[in-house]
């Protein structure tokens, strides 16, 4: 005849490998709300920092002044940045592509943009498993000079360098927008700099 205490001892180990299963799902789901936490953040933070983008490119193509902003995704950010080669690299990289592109597509326009239109530009991030596009109110022949010039001064030597928006990358990094003041230009002409050194 077994004693209640011998019954006790059979029945410890049993109940440990039970309390460690439970706490293995209770790791397992606390885990995954911190993912899908920090999952959503990153979206909001991507959105954030794109809206800003568009909105102070806007600002200075309508001749509303200069704008200066740190564009960064943070701690959100992909290891590499490279619209180039993003369909390749996509599936075995922490990739992502930022660019501003002009689409001709009056639906597409009609669902990112505020107003119907047969063409329209956007800033579209395309990472690894989400894309984030937010229209950017301005005319898609808009010109973004590479080259220092009467119109785009060359700032190199204070560690700023021109960026051509319509067909570069956009890089993370400190931005600074001038609207170039051309009399005899009919389209806008915007002096993007990027902070480098």
């Amino acid at each position: 005849m077994r004693t209640l205490n011998q019954r006790g001892q059979e029945s410890a180990p049993f109940e440990l490998l039970i309390a460690v299963i439970l706490m293995g799902f209770v790791l397992f789901a606390g885990y995954q709300a911190m993912e899908r936490l920090h999952e959503q953040t990153c979206a909001n933070t991507i959105n954030a920092t794109l809206e800003g983008m568009a909105r102070n490119l806007q600002n200075v193509v309508t001749g509303k002044g200069s704008a200066q902003l740190r564009f960064s995704f943070d701690s959100c950010s992909a290891k590499i940045n490279d619209c180039d080669n993003f369909s390749t690299l996509s599936t075995t990289t922490d990739i992502m592509c930022i660019q501003l592109i002009d689409s001709t597509d009056p639906n597409v326009c009609s669902s990112y943009c505020s107003s119907a239109r047969s063409i329209c530009s956007l800033i579209q991030y395309k990472g690894k498993n989400d894309t984030f596009t937010k229209c950017v109110d301005i005319s898609p022949s808009t010109i973004f000079p590479t080259q220092g010039s009467a119109q785009c001064p060359d700032r190199s030597s204070e560690g700023w360098t021109l960026q051509d928006f319509s067909s570069e990358t956009i890089q993370q990094g400190t931005y600074s927008f001038l609207k170039a003041s051309d009399l005899t230009a009919t389209v806008p002409i915007v002096c993007a700099y990027l902070r480098t050194g």
